[in-house]
């Protein structure tokens, strides 16, 4: 039986360290929310989500969520340093994205920046 989760991208935004492990005072830039169901828990929830967030070159490579949305072209894919926030109806999780699979972590104090600016 799968589970509806909302998940929220959030990505490393630091110059200096693009692509690296996450630092939780490496500043983010919160993306966008997304719908998933998925069987596997929160962790297939992330996993999903970092499906979705490869976001291809134009609307026939893209992915979409459970209710139909595509990760924003104007954004970079998510990718190794960035965050997700997985949310049921009980609580939240979050997960980092590591360089094989994801890391879960306390919920980060990372400042949070306008995503425009990263676009």
């Amino acid at each position: 039986m799968s589970t509806r989760y909302t998940v929220t991208v959030f990505i490393d935004v630091d110059e200096d360290y693009h692509f690296s492990a996450y630092d939780p005072k490496h500043q983010l830039a919160e993306v966008d929310t997304f719908t998933v169901d998925t069987p596997e828990g929160p962790d297939g929830a992330a996993d999903e989500m970092f499906r979705i967030g490869q976001k291809g070159f134009d609307n026939e490579e893209r992915f979409r969520d459970a209710a139909g949305k595509a990760y924003p072209l104007a954004v970079r894919s998510v990718s190794v340093g960035d965050l997700v926030r997985v949310v049921d109806d009980r609580r939240s999780w979050f997960f980092a994205v590591a360089s094989v699979g994801f890391d879960e972590i306390p919920e980060p104090a990372n400042p949070i920046v306008a995503l425009e600016a990263w676009s």
